[in-house]
């Protein structure tokens, strides 16, 4: 078993993440909100070599953290202000594709 850090394995879900980006390519998984997970550094403790760095641009960095700061208000709240950041964050993630 491999692990990360002192404690945590590398679980079986993270290495098929990895076997996704193998297979796809990381650009392809640029939009999800799933590179708060250092992928190199798991490759690396895997044996494994490639790119596996962040692909994002620092506008999708930025939409991705605004999302995650946000998103407990934007369910709960149905005031004009947060319908109106909803409609923002639609408009925003529709225009990345």
């Amino acid at each position: 078993m491999i692990f990360e850090g002192t404690t945590r394995p590398i679980t079986r879900e993270r290495e098929q993440v990895l076997d996704y980006f193998d297979r796809y390519g990381v650009d392809k998984f640029r939009k999800l909100n799933i590179w708060q997970v250092d992928w190199s550094k798991k490759a690396q403790l895997l044996g494994r070599s490639g790119n596996y760095s962040d692909p994002r641009s620092l506008f999708e960095k930025w939409v991705h953290r605004f999302i995650e700061a946000n998103r407990e208000n934007v369910k709960m709240n149905q005031g004009r202000k947060w319908r109106a950041v909803r409609r923002f964050g639609e408009t925003v993630l529709k225009s990345m594709g």
